[in-house]
């Protein structure tokens, strides 16, 4: 069980990285925050489409260990409705409901899954409905992986980063670990190495990834890293431009 869910947060991770549009579904918000006493926030699901799509909405728990991300089943938080039937062109609103108060200090971290559900139509069915799709293999057309935080207090978007301690480590396999002591998530994205010349060398250009509450996490950059000259990797932390030192390369490449 434990190796579905750890496969569950790998997927996830990849697509968190895509926009929030990709085929006939597409989605707004593409994270969302529940602070004090809200108890339901909104998803908005859109068919761009020509045809019906059905989709389905689960939430899990999320949680950071041993450098990945891990999923796991929640009652805390709530789809409503979980399954979903959009016509072509039209838009769903789905209910995410609180069932539990926010405990006072440390953030809780979830993931929403929307998954696209392919059917087929009811003449190859043999039927008057729409039947899901079967096969012995994976049978998701589109899955997109939402962010769910939920505090005590009102966090900013744009609350700066406290305390992000980074390392570097070079070689074959190059890899960036970030430490967030802070009781919020800390976003990490635009990775760049910078040089004692100023020169850049871009290593990530979009969303790296998160670091939860009180965790670490590593994630192994692009074989350009393997040849950095000495210099700094920056990153912007948070939902601003500003860019913070996270580690240091010393040496020669």
């Amino acid at each position: 069980m434990r190796a579905c869910w750890k496969a569950i947060a790998l997927f996830s991770a990849l697509v968190a990285v895509w926009p929030a549009r990709s085929a006939d579904l597409q989605l707004s918000p593409v994270s969302i925050q529940f602070t004090g006493a809200e108890k339901a926030q909104a998803l908005w699901l859109m068919n761009t489409g020509t045809q019906p799509l059905h989709a389905q909405v689960r939430l899990f728990r999320w949680s950071q260990a041993d450098d990945e991300d891990r999923l796991e089943p929640t009652q805390a938080l709530a789809a409503s409705p979980p399954m979903v039937e959009i016509a072509p062109g039209r838009t769903q609103m789905v209910r995410i409901v609180r069932r539990e108060d926010a405990a006072a200090g440390d953030e809780q971290s979830f993931r929403l899954l929307v998954d696209e559900i392919p059917v087929r139509p009811a003449a190859a069915a043999g039927g008057d409905a729409p039947q899901a799709a079967s096969g012995s293999g994976l049978q998701l057309v589109l899955r997109y992986s939402v962010p769910v935080f939920v505090n005590d207090v009102a966090v900013p978007r744009d609350a700066p980063a406290v305390g992000v301690a980074g390392a570097w480590a070079g070689g074959d396999t190059p890899t960036l670990t970030l430490a967030n002591p802070a009781r919020r998530r800390v976003r990490v994205s635009h990775v760049v190495h910078e040089d004692a010349q100023g020169r850049r060398t871009v290593l990530v250009p979009g969303l790296l990834g998160y670091v939860l509450s009180g965790q670490r996490r590593r994630w192994g950059m692009p074989a350009s890293a393997r040849s950095l000259a000495p210099g700094v990797i920056k990153a912007r932390l948070q939902d601003t431009a500003q860019e913070y030192s996270l580690a240091t390369i010393s040496g020669a490449p």
